[in-house]
């Protein structure tokens, strides 16, 4: 799995991101509840053992999207490559706010409030 930079959609490989521990943590909440039977919100994992455990799921919606970021378009059929290009637009990582846009947003945000 590819990690990488949250304000970046690309890793240091150039190669495009394909898990964003923020966008994809309902999907790791729930293969966890499948697969191990863990509660992330209640139980404690120490940060390898979750690591461990996450880069061991399949078969569950998470491990499957992140099947379709990575899927190779040049080498599909057409057809496919038109079935998979939507559904890599459907499941991309959609690109972060940057510190400095949080603070602004917050700010307009408390500018409303009064």
């Amino acid at each position: 799995m590819s990690g990488g930079d949250t304000n970046s959609n690309h890793v240091p490989d150039g190669k495009p991101q394909t898990f964003d521990f923020e966008q994809d943590n309902r999907l790791v909440y729930s293969a966890f509840r499948a697969r191990y039977d863990v509660n992330l919100t209640r139980e404690r994992l120490h940060w390898f053992a979750f690591l461990a455990m996450l880069g061991d799921l399949g078969g569950c919606s998470l491990s499957e999207i992140i099947g379709i970021r990575n899927t190779d378009l040049a080498k599909l059929s057409d057809e496919q490559r038109r079935k998979y290009a939507a559904m890599q637009e459907r499941y991309r990582i959609k690109p972060q706010m940057s510190d400095a846009d949080k603070a602004i947003l917050a700010e307009f945000e408390e500018r409303l409030k009064d």
